[in-house]
């Protein structure tokens, strides 16, 4: 594996427009722990970043930023994966492209990560920006492949090493501001199989994203392939978390589900993808309970162009 650049860091006096926006909407106390001080707190809000995609930065009062650990839940094939790549292109893209161009480490726990799918979806995320499919276009596509490190455990131990090898990584990458893993539901079949051996071994797993999130205030995503609560799809039941997502404090989870009706445009939706015009939604959990007013999940509608680029 190769270490990440740290081309395209840009300066942490940058606050991100939408950050601000609904950091806004929302009391100061609440995004401060018992035992934050003023730095811990200013470090955090200089140092939030948006994904670009309006359906999950509405759902971030202050971003995909150093705060965060962001769990994507669902079922499946309700394209939780393809949004994670949409947030990975964002980071990874270069500023002339309207990205953050900024490191990433991607663990493809699952085996299923392809390169050449980003690229595509990098490619024509330049083509929306005016630029053509030229030289200048392959060229900034490669600098954003360059920002990418891909690690592939085959087994639970092989992730919880690779995770623990990588504060060497990061602290000699600073710049680096994303970890996203997909998935952590790679070894469940294992893991029941071996609950003595295998459950603590992953169990272990989410302790070292915690840490890894706390220790270089970096971002953590990672995709979970359950419904959010144990033994229903239904977000708004009241059952409890399952018992690896509630070790990280301050854990954000974010359910996606297949919606109901089809997109509205069929010209701008995939007529050939994986996702035929279909119509998805992601919504906000809090901690066992859900976040919206009245019962109600805070809920976002999002759809995937021929290209696998995100509209919302």
């Amino acid at each position: 594996s190769r270490v990440i650049k740290q081309g395209g860091m840009t300066s942490t006096s940058d606050f991100d427009a939408d950050a601000t926006r609904y950091a806004k909407s929302r009391s100061v106390a609440e995004f401060v722990a018992p035992d934050e001080t003023a730095y811990d707190l200013l470090q955090k809000i200089q140092g939030c970043r948006g994904t670009g995609i309006a359906c999950i930065d509405a759902l971030l009062p202050l971003g995909l930023g150093p705060g965060e650990l962001v769990v994507l839940r669902g079922e499946p094939g309700v394209a939780k994966s393809a949004l994670l790549r949409n947030i990975v292109a964002e980071y990874v893209a270069p500023t002339a492209l309207g990205g953050h161009a900024l490191p990433v480490v991607f663990v493809d726990a699952d085996g299923t990560f392809c390169p050449a799918v980003l690229a595509t979806l990098l490619a024509s995320r330049a083509d929306r920006w005016g630029v053509q499919a030229t030289a200048g276009s392959v060229a900034m596509v490669d600098e954003a492949l360059s920002r990418l490190l891909i690690l592939r455990p085959e087994e639970p131990i092989d992730l919880l090493r690779q995770l623990r090898e990588l504060k060497d990584v990061l602290a000699d990458n600073p710049a680096a501001s994303l970890l996203v893993v997909d998935s952590m539901s790679a070894w469940q079949q294992l893991a029941s199989a071996f609950s003595r051996t295998v459950a603590p071994v992953l169990r272990e797993t989410w302790l070292a994203l915690a840490r890894l999130q706390r220790e270089f205030c970096i971002a953590v995503v990672a995709v979970h392939r359950e419904p959010l609560f144990e033994g229903s799809s239904n977000v708004g039941a009241r059952q409890p978390f399952s018992p690896e997502t509630v070790l990280a404090k301050n854990c954000c989870h974010l359910t996606v589900q297949r919606a109901t009706q089809a997109w509205s445009s069929a010209e701008a939706t995939s007529d050939g993808g994986t996702f035929v015009r279909e119509l998805f939604t992601v919504s906000l959990v809090g901690q066992g309970e859900v976040a919206g007013e009245g019962g109600a999940p805070i809920q976002a509608a999002f759809a995937f162009t021929r290209a696998g680029e995100l509209m919302d």
